[in-house]
């Protein structure tokens, strides 16, 4: 039984497929619209919208512009299961034809029962690129973060004045004069600073860079010792605590897991990635230049 917050998702994901591609400000008016319409309290942009991004139904394609992504069928080679993500009508008559048992979940992926080799084939008859689960390859050409930020530009405003705080991303006035974080002039200001004790940077702005506040988050946490992740070796599953982390990441850490029902668990301020091999993990270390605790090894 889905909740409310994924029953608009879902209401949400219609909607767009509809209209193919839309502007954040496009978004942010049918967000609130139908947030409105079924009285949902919660900040739609970041628990209707930007969920559907993640799990990479929705991607960025720059200019403040969204699209629909891409359809892609991910086969997971051990349990011989396969998922198809955004397939358009004709491909899934296609798939329907091929394969007798068929399972679609809300948000319309649909998992079947196939070989490797036989899933190989049926993307080339249904016209859709292929993929296997195994996300190793795909993490190791990530740079790490902190060669990510040295790539922001220096700030020369100084504009600490409000800090955001963790993990529920509440802004507070500056009144203890902490010097690392992520800042802003004013409230209402849309122009936001990442400071690492040492120099103050420009985060991108979210129009050319979804990912930029969540970099600066991750390294945040980083510099300041923060264990945000942990990894348990027997079940294989990440948790992510108290932090956002990077978009891009976010969507890479899901592809292991598409073809379970329950891939991942979302908890308040607490994320787990199953299916995740312990040679991604040491891409994620390398990426968040951290040192994984490991659970139940």
């Amino acid at each position: 039984m889905i909740n409310q917050q994924e029953e608009l998702q879902v209401i949400f994901l219609k909607w767009f497929k509809h209209h193919g591609v839309r502007s954040m400000s496009q978004i942010r008016q049918s967000i609130t619209n139908l947030c409105n319409s079924y009285a949902f309290e919660g900040n739609g942009l970041y628990l209707i919208f930007f969920p559907l991004v993640r799990k990479g139904f929705i991607e960025f394609i720059g200019n403040d512009m969204y699209q629909i992504a891409p359809a892609l069928v991910i086969h997971d080679q051990k349990a011989e299961i396969s998922a198809g993500i955004n397939l358009n009508v004709e491909q899934i008559d296609q798939l329907t034809k091929r394969i007798e048992k068929l399972e679609t979940d809300q948000f319309g992926v649909i998992r079947f029962r196939s070989t490797l080799k036989d899933t190989q084939i049926i993307c080339g008859q249904i016209n859709c690129p292929f993929s296997n689960s195994n996300i190793d390859h795909i993490l190791s050409n990530f740079p790490k973060l902190s060669d990510v930020i040295s790539k922001f530009d220096l700030s020369y405003s100084h504009s600490l004045d409000y800090f955001q705080k963790f993990p529920d991303h509440s802004w507070h006035y500056n009144s203890e004069k902490i010097t690392s974080g992520i800042f802003r002039k004013d409230l209402k200001s849309r122009v936001f600073y990442y400071s690492d004790g040492a120099n103050v940077y420009c985060i991108p702005d979210s129009i050319t860079n979804p990912d930029g506040r969540y970099i600066a988050e991750a390294h945040y946490a980083l510099i300041q010792g923060i264990e945000y992740f942990s990894y348990d070796h027997e079940k294989k599953e990440l948790t992510v605590k108290n932090i956002t982390i990077p978009i891009l990441i976010d969507r890479i850490l899901t592809i292991p897991s598409y073809h379970l029902p329950v891939g991942i668990v979302n908890l308040k301020y607490e994320t787990i990635y199953k299916n995740i091999s312990p040679s991604a993990i040491i891409q994620i270390n390398r990426i968040f230049e951290t040192e994984i605790k490991k659970n139940h090894e």
